[in-house]
């Protein structure tokens, strides 16, 4: 939760503009768009617990590696794991439960 209000002054301090920010703020969003079908289909294919396992993984590393992080490209390409993450996690738990 603290993340939200902090994560916009990144992409500022990196240099990007308003729509940028909003670009990287979304692109969590975009990757849960994109990877929540195939990831609920994929967990009934390989198993719930190896994909539970990377996500959680993902999840866990991906947040320390914003304090390396140096462009904006590189920041969009961060959140766009770290959103494939909790995209995995949703429909997998769900399955599992």
């Amino acid at each position: 939760m603290c993340r939200t209000p902090l994560l916009p002054l990144l992409p500022r301090q990196l240099g990007g503009t308003p729509q940028t920010i909003g670009l990287v703020m979304g692109a969590s969003t975009i990757t849960g768009v994109l990877v929540k079908l195939p990831a609920g289909a994929s967990s009934d294919v390989l198993g719930r617990t190896p994909l539970l396992l990377l996500a959680a993984a993902v999840f866990s590393i991906v947040p320390f590696t914003y304090l390396a992080v140096g462009s904006l490209a590189a920041l969009f390409a961060m959140r766009f794991v770290h959103g494939s993450a909790t995209a995995n996690m949703g429909p997998v738990m769900s399955g599992s439960v």
